[in-house]
């Protein structure tokens, strides 16, 4: 099985992220204030182009109606992690856009061994650490997007990976 079939079976399938307490010790939380000319269309156009200005990002979805982003980012080794952004306008601070970001790793294995999302699913009960790989990623497309907004997206951290060395 080659891997850009693993990684639609593995996006869609997530298996390290279904068991919570597990889910933790390699998923990052991330919560973004776009500037407030910046509209939730224009904020999710730019998410998306930051995303495919990455060769190793993957724009599963982006849907305006719901406000939801899904990426896939693939490591140089093949893991493959999955970020979901879900955006809203938050009325009670004057209609700042903000969004969720979780970014997760989807399996023990990477896409390189064969089968791999189908191990990964026998395999989701094994804690594995990311060492912070999913803070960077996330750090990474708040860069671009800031970038490509000419402005400064506002970020807090909601939530660390356990196995993330930059974790107060």
């Amino acid at each position: 099985m080659c891997i850009s079939s693993q990684t639609g079976i593995q996006s869609k399938f997530r298996p390290a992220s279904w068991i919570p307490g597990i889910r933790n010790v390699h998923s990052e939380e991330v919560e973004w204030a776009f500037p407030t000319s910046i509209s939730k269309e224009q904020a999710m156009d730019q998410v998306s182009t930051a995303a495919t200005s990455f060769d190793n990002f993957i724009v599963r979805l982006a849907d305006k109606e719901s406000g939801r982003i899904i990426i896939d980012t693939l490591t140089k080794a093949k893991w493959m992690d999955q970020i979901i952004i879900k955006f809203e306008e938050d009325i009670v601070n004057g209609g700042v856009i903000k969004a969720e970001l979780e970014c997760c790793a989807t399996g023990f294995l990477p896409l390189v061994v064969p089968l791999a999302p189908a191990f990964n699913a026998i395999l989701c009960f094994i804690p594995f650490g990311d060492n912070g790989n999913c803070g960077r990623t996330l750090r990474l497309l708040e860069k671009k997007t800031s970038e490509l907004l000419n402005g400064k997206i506002e970020s807090t951290t909601t939530r660390y990976s356990l196995s993330n060395p930059r974790k107060p």
